[in-house]
């Protein structure tokens, strides 16, 4: 397992918030992510632009790609209309809409 690595090592953990130790960790996740991605130069990911997330699909987390943002939105609202929530994230794994 890899040491978790903060760009700010100096506030020590009790000195942070909830918030601020949640938003560390998704950024450390998304740096082991885009390394994952790397190596799997074939996955969905690296060859289409965004990302829809459905995360309470019957079948499971789900994931839909497409290049364009506005189909994105568009398939983002219909799958959060039938199942709650969904969201569209680009290629460095920002979110860049959501609906719930």
């Amino acid at each position: 397992m890899d040491k978790l690595i903060f760009d700010n090592p100096s506030p020590r953990y009790d000195d942070l918030s909830t918030r601020e130790l949640l938003e560390k960790s998704l950024e450390q996740l998304k740096i082991i992510q885009r390394e994952n991605l790397k190596r799997e130069p074939n996955h969905p990911r690296n060859k289409f632009a965004y990302t829809i997330i459905v995360p309470d699909h019957p079948l499971g987390y789900h994931e839909h790609y497409t290049n364009d943002l506005k189909t994105a939105k568009k398939s983002c609202i219909e799958w959060a209309t039938d199942y709650g929530s969904a969201s569209v994230e680009n290629q460095n794994l920002d979110t860049v809409y959501a609906v719930r």
